[in-house]
């Protein structure tokens, strides 16, 4: 454990330094899978699933460069790595309901606070006797010396080209900012450690169920006259299909966000209400599902009028990014809507499997996307679309990441010279010949970097 959590805590520090989507960020995400299963700690098979998933979320900081892949990709594998922790000892992955979740998550930010003397006591019971108390008095001195050999040594760097020479490697980070972060990097890996071992068997959250079913009724009635008037408003929208260009942007850019806000709070609702209702007789559930799934298909309304209201957009404007993401967040949206109406409908009733679904879900897409490349997406439609967008923002397009270059370079061409002069202009202007080499490497940005070095020395 002491090797591992050193080298995760070297592994991490280098990560921190380096890019996020970098070559030893995939290594520390890799790094912390291992130690896991070395610490012998993983006994379920879901947790090992989870954790040996990491990595394959982990791979894609290597490869990728666009900003919000490589934040979805470490959310991803982190979850992952805390998730399989927290299922160490037990269950199965679709067995969980929201309010495991909920101290799932309470326990984590314990096991991170505790991490420190977990690791000192582990340290401890190497040895016995006599032994042990050694240990711990070592520790104690290891723990005073530590800052004040620190202040000492930067001042001899300071007072002594030859001897900071010494520790040239360490880089303009400074030997204090090298050891912060390695403590950092420890520390996190001691979380992971500890949660693991810890394996704790009872993740009920005591009086969970405090809402009445008539109460609960009530709730979710509320949101099904919402949106049902809401619906009838907007049948005349939903059918008509000639809008003027101005009426189309107008329309797309006073709705879109709020119908999105409104479905994912009342996804979060209808997830909660169940959760903490108290057992209800079977005319009661009947009636709760009924509502949960009538409010559920009027929200899908909702959720689909958001994805009409972007789609009529991009047709007459360009595909950005954040176009792009809204879309795809609001049709998983939608997909988590149809998992939550067949688990109140009764689908696999003796399994508490929705959360373990969306989860999975996500992830799904997340990995989806990456394959995808979402950057090189928008690329290709808006040069491909030269002739039917009124206007393209030729400086947006040079200012996506490595991700969307080879597009952008093989579109050149195909471009009317006055578009293609202003693609090529913005794209030189972001190229920073960085060569991203060693543990820096990131395989978009070199392979960009290289392509944009032949294209700007012309």
């Amino acid at each position: 454990m002491l090797g591992a959590t050193l080298l995760g805590g070297l592994t991490i520090n280098f990560a921190l330094r380096n890019y996020p989507n970098s070559l030893i960020a995939s290594i520390a995400i890799t790094a912390a899978a291992v130690v896991l299963f070395a610490s012998g700690s993983l006994e379920s098979k879901a947790s090992k699933v989870l954790v040996g998933l990491a990595p394959a979320f982990g791979f894609w900081l290597t490869i990728r460069a666009s900003a919000p892949l490589v934040a979805f990709d470490l959310i991803a594998a982190l979850g992952l790595l805390v998730l399989g922790a927290a299922l160490s000892k037990r269950g199965r992955f679709f067995d969980y309901r929201l309010s495991w979740m909920l101290q799932a998550a309470a326990n984590a930010i314990e096991d991170g606070l505790m991490a420190g003397p977990y690791g000192a006591r582990s340290i401890t019971q190497l040895s016995s006797g006599r032994n042990r108390e050694t240990i711990q008095q070592a520790l104690v001195g290891f723990a005073i010396a530590t800052p004040i050999l620190l202040l000492v040594g930067v001042l001899l760097t300071q007072a002594d080209s030859e001897f900071a020479s010494i520790f040239g490697w360490l880089g303009t980070t400074g030997i204090i900012g090298h050891l912060a972060l390695i403590a950092i990097g420890a520390l996190a890996i001691l979380t992971l450690l500890r949660s693991a071992h810890a394996g704790r068997d009872d993740l009920s959250v005591p009086g969970a169920q405090f809402l009445a079913p008539t109460t609960s009724l009530v709730v979710i009635l509320g949101f099904v006259g919402l949106y049902g008037l809401f619906v009838g408003t907007q049948v005349v929208d939903i059918l008509q299909t000639t809008f003027t260009q101005t009426e189309i942007r107008d329309y797309a850019r006073s709705g879109f966000f709020q119908l999105l806000a409104v479905a994912v709070i009342t996804l979060l609702t209808l997830m909660l209400v169940p959760a903490i209702t108290k057992p209800a007789d079977a005319a009661n559930q009947r009636r709760l599902r009924v509502a949960s799934v009538v409010a559920i298909g009027l929200t899908l309304v909702i959720t689909m009028m958001s994805v009409r209201r972007l789609l009529l957009f991009v047709e007459i404007d360009e595909l950005t990014m954040l176009r792009t993401m809204s879309i795809v967040a609001a049709l998983t949206i939608g997909v988590l809507f149809v998992l939550l109406a067949a688990k109140l409908w009764g689908l696999g009733a003796n399994t508490d499997w929705f959360v373990g679904a969306s989860i999975a879900t996500v992830l799904v897409v997340v990995f989806a996307l990456n394959v995808a490349n979402p950057e090189a997406i928008v690329a290709k439609y808006n040069t491909g679309s030269i002739d039917k967008i009124e206007t393209i923002d030729m400086y947006y397009l040079g200012q996506l990441s490595a991700d969307a270059v080879p597009s952008l370079l093989d579109a050149l061409d195909d471009l009317p010279e006055q578009q293609a002069n202003e693609l090529g202009s913005a794209l030189c202007y972001r190229h920073s010949g960085d060569d991203r080499s060693g543990l820096g490497y990131n395989r978009a940005t070199v392979a960009a970097e290289g392509a944009l070095r032949t294209l700007c020395s012309d």
